[in-house]
């Protein structure tokens, strides 16, 4: 599976809901026993949170944002699934924590 967001692979509501839907289908599916999870984006696997998702929105679209965050975690945390992160970027930095 892998995350496409361009050009950080932020956690926007609608990659959460497509990383859910995703899930679920693999879940499903018995002929799956493990997901390996990598990046689309060339030199980055994640940002993280989408920043854009948190400002200057109204409280229903926060609520829907964190329900979408929540069932991610849930899903990946309670999945029977082998779950592996192939983080595929390069570190030329001392500072990386490892």
């Amino acid at each position: 599976m892998k995350l496409k967001n361009p050009p950080v692979n932020s956690l926007s509501l609608e990659l959460l809901t497509e990383l859910v839907i995703s899930l679920e289908k693999l879940e499903n599916d018995k002929t799956f026993r493990g997901i390996i999870l990598t990046s689309d984006c060339p030199g980055v696997f994640s940002a993280g949170l989408d920043l854009t998702e948190m400002c200057g929105k109204n409280p229903a679209h926060y609520a829907e944002y964190w329900k979408a965050m929540q069932e991610l975690w849930l899903r990946l945390y309670l999945s029977n699934l082998v779950l592996i992160a192939a983080i595929n970027v390069s570190v030329s930095t001392p500072e990386w924590p490892c």
